[in-house]
């Protein structure tokens, strides 16, 4: 059986120095939100057309 390493405790809470910032996503997200909803609609439309 294996553990992590420990690590060093600071004063203020954090484990071993600060975390990064959070990458921002939100412009991708929207282009991707675009983009999953043409696709959808296109293959909606293409499933009716052989019906």
């Amino acid at each position: 059986m294996t553990f992590a390493q420990p690590g060093n405790d600071q004063g203020g809470g954090g484990l071993e120095g600060n975390d990064p910032p959070p990458a921002s996503i939100d412009s991708l997200l929207v282009v991707i939100a675009i983009i999953g909803t043409l696709f959808v609609f296109n293959v909606y439309k293409q499933q009716n057309k052989k019906a």
